[in-house]
């Protein structure tokens, strides 16, 4: 049987060339001979060749990668690491002291524990216990207080400010690791309600509300500083790099031009006055008509600044001394007179026809009682308080000199006080399409036109002050770290002559002595001792719908003490007086009681042939 052929293998040796192979296994069968130098692609080398391009692949994502992160969003990237490691801790500025004239403390920082805590160290199962605890030492809800302890998005949560000495006391006894007390500066007022609407109050956020503390606000506040430090998630500074610092700069103080003794009784005289009268609100105001400086404001109500959310806000955000407009009624027939007789449109001399009640203009006006005082001058028009007087005195004048007098005086517009809230008030203007000459009559008298207190007070201030007005002003010094800057009077051209000036200082002494004993006009002094002019007021009360509320007035007196050596112009404003309709039982004994304290105080003295029977020198009853 014949066999297939078969190569024979030969032998194996141990030194020399190896054989020559055929590739049994090439495609084309052909048996094509590889020599020794082809490597044999066996399964081990095509698993090492897949691993390092796997290798190559995945280093050059990390390099792509790399490249990314330290090229193309390196600036974003070291943003948002500062932001995780990095905090501006702020270092509050001390806020500055205000103080009366004397010295004496009104506001001022005092420092007190704040209470924060750190939600992430309070177990929630503890949480409740904790709130409760806290709600029963600060006397606040639990409801206010838990939110604080289980908020997840808070490192540190505010709980209450300003807590008093014994409270953070035993709040420390506590020793709960997950609450933080810091010393933060809180703004209290010694004096309490003492000259609130004055100086104001200042918020949680340390904005003023109201006030000098309004005003002044930048002032006061100075300048936060910061440190800039890298801190763990408690708050608590890392030491690898040494914090940036802003200094802080604490706010100037204030020396206010307010005499604390004056506004301590012109407080109680006014409250008295009110409670008596039953009346609704009041205003004493205080200037000195050289400097314009401010030596009392009293409001009554008023609230305490401490505790000034215990108010409705408009009564803490409004100082009705200078910003709320009433009309004026008679006081401001001192106007009427200075109008006339600058312009010259007549004198001191001059005689008008007081009929009581005339047609004016398809109106019936008249005088407070419609009794007429038959020929009466400028003078005798300011003692009777005639409103046909007024009227016809003021038809010689004119419109045209009439408002410019007005505007002159400073009404229709804010004075500039240094005091937050000053409104400007409401003028007639001759000029507009729906004025009548009507209005020339009413004005003349003080109704048809809003005035602020403070408008009322300067007014009397330029009188006192021969014809020259001065800004009224609040605020005596402003000190600080570089030393203290004096305010000086703000003094504007003069609106009148110092002899028209005179000439009404003059009737305003004949028309205040008559306030003390109608029966003896002639015989008793205001203030014994001294020249005190003053001039009363009985105004309506707009009613909101083109006419006047019934049953209901406005009384008030301004007047100059002295008024033959003008120190001080005074004003006296009682708000719907229950018991006096005329509102002058309320206002006249509140002015008395304060201009015979400033008649005491001032540097004029006193004069003996100013002494009517019984009186003594400066001594009211």
């Amino acid at each position: 049987m014949n066999q297939p052929y078969r190569p024979i293998r030969p032998p194996r040796t141990t030194s020399g060339p190896a054989p020559a192979r055929f590739n049994e296994a090439s495609a084309d069968g052909t048996g094509q001979r590889l020599d020794a130098s082809t490597p044999k692609a066996t399964p081990g080398r095509w698993r090492t060749l897949a691993l390092l391009v796997v290798m190559f692949v995945f280093l050059g994502a990390i390099a792509i990668r790399v490249s990314d992160l330290q090229v193309f969003k390196q600036s974003e990237l070291a943003e948002r690491a500062e932001r995780t490691v990095t905090r501006a801790i702020t270092i509050p500025a001390q806020r500055g002291t205000i103080t009366d004239r004397n010295g004496t403390v009104l506001a001022m920082d005092v420092d007190r524990h704040s209470l924060y805590v750190v939600p992430d160290l309070v177990p929630e199962k503890e949480r409740a216990a904790l709130a409760a605890t806290l709600a029963g030492l600060l006397n606040l809800p639990i409801d206010d207080i838990l939110p604080a302890l289980s908020d997840p998005k808070s490192r540190w949560r505010l709980i209450q400010r300003g807590l008093a000495p014994e409270t953070a006391k035993a709040v420390r006894e506590l020793e709960e690791p997950a609450l933080r007390m810091i010393f933060e500066p809180q703004r209290v007022y010694p004096q309490g309600e003492l000259a609130a609407h004055v100086i104001g109050g200042v918020n949680g956020a340390g904005d003023g509300l109201g006030g000098v503390e309004a005003f002044y606000q930048r002032t006061l506040r100075g300048a936060t500083g910061v440190i800039t430090a890298e801190v763990d998630p408690l708050n608590q500074p890392i030491p690898l790099r040494a914090p940036q610092q802003q200094a802080v700069r604490d706010g100037a103080d204030l020396q206010l031009t307010l005499d604390l003794p004056l506004q301590v009784l012109a407080e109680e005289a006014l409250r008295a006055a009110i409670e008596t009268q039953r009346a609704e609100s009041g205003t004493v105001l205080v200037m000195d008509v050289r400097s314009g400086a401010l030596r009392a404001i009293a409001n009554y109500p008023t609230y305490d600044p401490n505790n000034y959310m215990a108010v409705p806000p408009e009564r803490y955000s409004l100082n009705p001394a200078l910003g709320r407009v009433y009309e004026p009624g008679s006081t401001f027939k001192i106007l009427t007179l200075a109008a006339g007789l600058q312009s010259g449109a007549f004198n001191a001399n001059t005689q008008v026809a007081d009929t009581g009640v005339i047609n004016y203009y398809g109106w019936q006006l008249g005088n407070w009682n419609r009794m007429g005082n038959g020929n009466i001058t400028p003078g005798g028009m300011l003692y009777f308080s005639s409103n046909v007087g007024s009227i016809r005195l003021n038809e010689l004048t004119g419109k045209t000199a009439f408002y410019e007098t007005v505007r002159a005086f400073g009404f229709g517009q804010p004075l500039g006080v240094d005091l937050s809230g000053e409104a400007g008030g409401i003028v007639p203007d001759p000029r507009a399409e729906n004025w009548s000459p009507i209005q020339l009559g009413t004005n003349s008298y003080g109704q048809g036109l809003a005035a602020t207190p403070l408008q009322i007070v300067h007014m009397a201030a330029i009188i006192g002050n021969d014809g020259v007005p001065v800004r009224p002003r609040i605020v005596e010094r402003v000190c600080n770290e570089g030393g203290c800057v004096q305010e000086a009077a703000d003094a504007g051209p003069a609106v009148v002559s110092p002899g028209v000036a005179r000439a009404i200082r003059e009737m305003l002494v004949q028309s205040g002595n008559h306030y003390v004993n109608p029966a003896k006009p002639d015989r008793l002094w205001l203030v014994p001792g001294y020249a005190v002019g003053a001039k009363t007021g009985t105004s309506s009360i707009p009613d909101g719908r083109g006419g006047y509320e019934d049953n209901a007035t406005i009384g008030s007196v301004v007047g100059l003490v002295p008024a033959d050596q003008p120190r001080y112009a005074l004003l006296v404003v009682v708000h719907r007086p229950q018991k006096d309709l005329f509102g002058l039982q309320a206002a006249v004994p509140v002015f008395r009681t304060v201009a015979a304290h400033l008649a005491r105080e001032s540097d004029v003295p006193p004069d003996e042939s100013k002494l009517g029977p019984g009186q003594r020198v400066a001594v009211v009853e």
